[in-house]
């Protein structure tokens, strides 16, 4: 999943409980910073299959460390880890946070 799709997400603010699910799209427009993208039944089967066919848990990080190759691997560990959901609001990252992130957030 391309990090500046995420970047708009709405994230909780600090001081607030670690969330359990996160809203990553909603039915039809969301803006992103590589312009709208929209969530229609056709990208959301495509996104979901995809997703299903990799296997993986997606990771949450701090500042797209894990992605950041000049980083040392102390640095570049993951915060929590997330499955995605598809219901009647859109797709969802269900959440695992270790106790670092908990404490962060």
């Amino acid at each position: 999943m391309n990090n500046s799709v995420l970047s708009r997400i709405k994230f909780p603010k600090l001081g607030a409980k670690a969330p359990d699910r996160v809203l990553l799209f909603k039915w039809g427009l969301n803006p992103t910073q590589e312009g709208p993208f929209f969530l229609t039944k056709e990208s959301a089967k495509e996104i979901m299959d995809r997703f299903y066919e990799d296997g993986n848990v997606l990771p949450w990080d701090i500042d797209h460390s894990s992605e950041n190759i000049d980083l040392p691997d102390e640095k570049r560990k993951a915060i929590g880890q997330f499955k995605l959901e598809l219901d009647d609001q859109g797709i969802w990252a269900v959440n695992q946070w270790t106790d670092k992130a908990k404490e962060l957030i």
